[in-house]
């Protein structure tokens, strides 16, 4: 189901509150999210507002937001613990992830 959340953004002294309305993700995706969401020390969820939106005035930007839904995006991923699901055995995969798993759509920094 769509999820609505509230993003206040701030450039100089000009506050937004945008009400962005995240589509929902298909099932690998979810699936990489939660797996994340449960064995990384964090996932930090991207505040990212379409370029579009930037100079609409707020009403008009938040009318846009809620016709053209955005997928969630993530910004940060941080890995220090010991969890077994975590242990890395090449460049590109973790050893104990469920199959098929795929962190699209995250940046990992």
């Amino acid at each position: 189901m769509p999820r609505e959340q509230t993003i206040t953004v701030t450039r100089g002294s000009v506050r937004r509150e945008y009400l962005v309305v995240y589509r929902d993700d298909p099932p690998e995706r979810a699936e990489a999210v939660r797996f994340f969401q449960e064995h990384a020390d964090s996932l930090f969820p991207s505040m990212a507002i379409p370029p579009e939106v930037e100079e609409m005035p707020i009403q008009e930007a938040n009318a846009y937001l809620r016709r053209h839904r955005i997928q969630e995006q993530w910004d940060l991923l941080t890995v220090a613990g010991e969890d077994p699901y975590m242990t890395t055995t090449s460049p590109g995969g973790f050893s104990q992830a469920p199959a098929g798993l795929n962190p699209a759509g995250m940046r990992l920094t």
